[in-house]
């Protein structure tokens, strides 16, 4: 029973360090969070991390993972296009996360660095979703039968990442709107819903030609299916 209760504190600090590192990281950027200052806002001492995270690096990775996590339980039955949106979207708000993300996965393109293997599979695994949602609009008749998946599946997600840098430089710029655009580009005019998994009926919908100036229309779907909540 004691051994249970250590775990259990254990488990309880390390989401504690978790979470002041994510608050931490998304008021103050990359470059101001240090893991003295983590320590000192817990009071404790910053070997306590390196116990917990092993080092600097593993706590970031660990920070870029629960965004994930949280990215994924917040899109939910959203098909890849619309998970992409709704990370930027929800980026605007955590310029210090998106700060991190950059510069971190810049250090992990150094092979040596503790999180380059991690890397190289986050972007396989988003491309291959990001394909996956292609070829099932392409099946569906709602992307163009031209579009090669594999190469536009990289092209986005190079756009996504590139339009946050500029962002950085200049948060005017509206993210979710610019890639919105490119993703807009892949389906044939007249068809932009969102791409239903095989196995799924079609959702209610009601066309909006109001959309890019009457041009391409936007099916609006129903709030469950765009709702970030």
């Amino acid at each position: 029973m004691p051994a249970r209760g250590t775990y259990a504190r254990g488990a309880k600090r390390r989401e504690e360090i978790l979470g002041v590192a994510l608050a931490t990281l998304a008021e103050r950027g990359y470059h101001a969070t240090s893991l003295r200052g983590i320590a000192r806002t817990l009071d404790i001492d910053p070997a306590h991390i390196g116990y917990y995270f092993g080092s600097r690096e593993g706590l970031l990775r660990e920070v870029i993972e629960r965004w994930d996590a949280d990215l994924h339980e917040r899109t939910q039955g959203l098909d890849q296009f619309e998970v992409l949106l709704d990370a930027l979207r929800f980026n605007a708000g955590v310029r210090g996360i998106v700060h991190l993300y950059l510069s971190f996965a810049a250090e992990a393109a150094q092979e040596t660095h503790s999180a380059h293997a991690y890397f190289i599979t986050r972007f396989e695994g988003h491309a291959a979703r990001t394909a996956e949602t292609i070829l099932e609009g392409q099946k569906q008749g709602l992307v163009r039968a031209t579009v090669d998946a594999g190469d536009a599946a990289r092209r986005i997600i190079a756009i996504a990442d590139g339009i946050q840098m500029q962002w950085l430089l200049d948060p005017s710029l509206d993210t979710p709107a610019l890639l919105g655009a490119t993703i807009d580009d892949l389906f044939v005019t007249g068809t932009r819903t969102r791409v239903r998994p095989a196995s799924s009926s079609p959702p209610v919908a009601s066309v909006d030609s109001s959309v890019n100036g009457g041009g391409a229309y936007l099916l609006r779907l129903p709030r469950r299916c765009w709702s970030s909540d």
